[in-house]
């Protein structure tokens, strides 16, 4: 299995580069492929991969060329144009920043097209619609909509070294975005969403469940997250912490909740029910009912299709490997939707399983040999202390290795996507993430007994919201500067090679006889690839950033920290939503000073969020007396957070490179 998901995969990474004329001539090959592979039995081995890779590129066709004549990539013009759409919701709205103002967007599955002074045409694909936050709060899954507004293609990225949004969304097979102004734009069709009422209401219960008798605060909010999923939205600074450690992922409804509902649900069913199939049969439901009432995330999807996976073929005792059991879901979920391949969640699901079973096996092997309670005795015949000692050591030694070897490779899908890096990471998870394990099972046994004993129920939540709170508290530590995330301006392609080289060679190495030899390859090939990426380029450059209100410009002599100097800052929300992520992704962690041309708003507004973020020390500035606000403001804050203002006048020398 796992030598014909790769040839798929292949095939729907190349369908985005086919032309509308090319496929017919795929569907030919595709054919003559499948009679050969029929005809002639010896020629299957080199004739099935290139069948199924001709199947991907046809799978993928369906989504990425425009073979409809109704298409919208062939009816719509180039350029915006006032148009009005018809159709149905497709996904749950998520909240964005768009021109410096949040707004609410949603997926919209086409219908009927009606351009500016023109009849309304029947039209298929997927739209973008960008609403104002205030206004789309009542968006919901599969209701029938008629939107008017601003048709145009997806905008570039925001500057240079950013990720560029029109490849998601063209991946996602989103070809156009329609941005309005409001509710006045927006004509409900059918009421309905696709949501069941008793799933609505089956969830308002369990949650009312979970919080009832907990205290209010952050940690009653993040309790609820990790238990149900984000239904409700969570405000960002209670989430930063676990980005800034590295352990967001707790709280995405993915493999490790999946994982850990099947462990608890075989344990319970394992005593009670003594058929194989039945027991199966009843993880698989309560596994897919649990995954509906938390939203049904993509994450929680491709988890489940994997669990389900495993689960019967351990039933029906097929020769199925670890590997192959990826495979086959990897299959199934690009069959069913070949723009999962680009997701990053799905290529980082399936890295770290991969990696997971990959290192473990070794790793469990090294430590019940090296690892024991005693050198002479069996370990059963030990006492129980030294048992107890000896097994911590040995789940903890695997945490470590596993949390290791997982940050290794994603370094790359991770600062390319994110431009940062998290050095806290592999401890942060070893000693964190085994805390979601009893909060989860802890909350869900105080939901579902809370009608039959109340008093165990409470108990139940309540040592599960300590837990939670002791979870928050260890993220606020290895959140902190010392610990906490770095920029990186990502990995560039030699460096990825070489740390994907190292990193299989040392697995290799590792599982062939040389532990310590496999280790030491991928601990050297990591440490060379990121030294390799943060090298010290001597290049001068000036960057000026458009803000909104005017321009931030940034100066740098290298890559050192002491080399950036920041002209102007923009207003807080340029500061936050545009200077910021510019400076993270050129791998820049502090700014060593700050020069401000004048006071208006739009240019100091967002000093304050400058010196926090990248711990500037000092400010040059004008000795004219600014009436603005909020230049006094940033100065009061600048002092009160022990930069250093100064003021130079015109003449002044700052630096040699003035």
């Amino acid at each position: 299995m796992a030598l014909i998901v790769g040839p798929f995969a292949l095939g729907v990474a190349v369908a985005p580069r086919c032309e509308r004329s090319e496929v017919p001539l795929v569907m030919i090959a595709l054919i003559l492929s499948t009679w050969s592979a029929w005809r002639f039995p010896g020629a299957r081995p080199l004739g099935i991969p290139i069948l199924v890779f001709l199947m991907g590129i046809g799978r993928g066709a369906l989504l990425y060329v425009p073979l409809s004549p109704n298409d919208l990539r062939l009816v719509v013009p180039e350029g915006p144009v006032l148009a009005t759409v018809g159709g149905r919701i497709a996904s749950n709205p998520r909240v964005s920043i768009f021109d410096q103002r949040p707004h609410l967007e949603c997926e919209l599955a086409c219908e009927i097209l009606q351009l500016e002074d023109q009849e309304p045409i029947r039209a298929t694909g997927r739209i973008l619609v960008r609403v104002p936050d205030s206004e789309g709060r009542h968006i919901l899954l599969g209701r029938s909509i008629r939107v008017r507004g601003v048709l145009d293609a997806p905008r570039g990225p925001a500057f240079a070294g950013d990720l560029d949004p029109r490849k998601r969304w063209r991946h996602r097979g989103v070809s156009f975005v329609l941005q309005t102004d409001g509710e006045r734009d927006q004509q409900w069709i059918s009421s309905e969403p696709e949501e069941p009422p008793w799933t609505r209401r089956l969830r308002r219960t369990l949650r009312e469940r979970l919080t009832h008798g907990l205290p209010e605060g952050p940690s009653r909010d993040l309790l609820v997250a990790i238990t149900l999923g984000r239904v409700d939205p969570i405000p960002p600074s209670l989430t930063q912490p676990f980005r800034d450690s590295g352990t967001a992922h707790i709280f995405a409804v993915s493999g490790l909740h999946v994982g850990i509902t099947i462990g608890a649900l075989s344990g319970a069913l394992r005593r009670l029910v003594s058929h194989q199939t039945t027991r199966a049969l009843t993880m698989t439901i309560a596994m897919w009912i649990y995954i509906a009432l938390v939203g049904g995330p993509d994450s929680a999807v491709r988890a489940g299709v994997m669990g389900t996976t495993l689960v019967w073929a351990s039933t029906w005792r097929r020769p199925v490997g670890r590997v192959n059991s990826i495979a086959l879901a990897g299959w199934l979920i690009l069959l069913w939707d070949p723009g999962s391949l680009f997701d990053l969640g799905f290529q980082l699901s399936f890295l770290v399983i991969t990696t997971l079973f990959g290192v473990d096996p070794p790793v469990r092997e090294w430590l019940k040999k090296h690892l024991r309670a005693d050198r002479w005795i069996p370990l059963e015949s030990a006492h129980i202390s030294r048992r107890f000692l000896c097994a911590a050591a040995r789940h903890l030694a695997r945490a470590l290795a596993a949390s290791t070897a997982i940050s290794l490779v994603t370094i790359p899908l991770i600062s390319q996507s994110f431009h940062t890096i998290t050095p806290a990471a592999p401890i942060a998870n070893t000693l964190l993430t085994p805390l979601a394990a009893p909060i989860l099972l802890l909350s869900w046994a105080g939901i579902l007994i809370d009608p039959l004993t109340p008093e165990i129920a409470s108990v139940s939540l309540q040592v599960s919201h300590s837990l939670m709170t002791t979870l928050r508290e260890g993220a606020e530590f290895f959140s902190r500067p010392a610990f906490g995330t770095r920029a990186c301006s990502g990995l560039g392609a030699p460096q990825t090679t070489l740390l994907y080289t190292s990193a299989f060679l040392g697995i290799g190495t590792a599982m062939a006889a040389n532990r310590k030899g496999g280790l030491l390859i991928m601990a050297l090939g990591a440490g060379v690839a990121i030294a390799w990426s943060g090298a010290s380029r001597p290049v001068v450059r000036l960057t000026a950033l458009p803000v909104y209100g005017g321009a931030v410009a940034h100066f740098s002599r290298t890559s050192e920290e002491r080399s950036q100097i920041l002209f102007d800052c923009g207003s807080i929300r340029s500061a936050a939503q545009k200077v910021t992520p510019f400076l993270h992704a050129r791998g820049i962690n502090r700014v060593a000073a700050v020069i401000l041309t004048h006071g208006d708003v739009d240019q100091v507004g967002g000093a304050v969020q400058i010196i926090e973020s990248f711990s500037t020390q000092r400010i040059y500035a004008s000795p004219v007396p600014f009436p603005s606000s909020a230049y006094r403001q940033a100065r009061k804050n600048a002092i009160d957070l022990e930069c250093d203002w100064t003021e130079r006048e015109a003449g002044d020398r700052l630096g040699p490179w003035t």
